[in-house]
């Protein structure tokens, strides 16, 4: 799954959550096709929670599959 935050440019950071996140999953920032960038963050059941700056940016999720 992909996603874009379009909020930017803005100064600051933010958190953001995607639900139904599996357990074997991994998130990667893709703002930058040729220097990908995999997104640390916490797992509280099924919510992945991870904070990044707000300027514009595009992730996409895997299952871990």
């Amino acid at each position: 799954m992909g996603f874009r935050n379009l909020t930017g440019p803005q100064s600051g950071i933010g958190e953001f959550v995607v639900s139904n996140y599996p357990s074997t999953g991994f998130l990667w920032d893709l703002s930058d096709r040729h220097s990908p960038k995999k997104i640390d963050g916490v797992l509280l059941g099924n919510e992945f929670r991870f904070i990044d700056s707000l300027s514009y940016k595009e992730y996409v999720v895997s299952n871990g599959g």
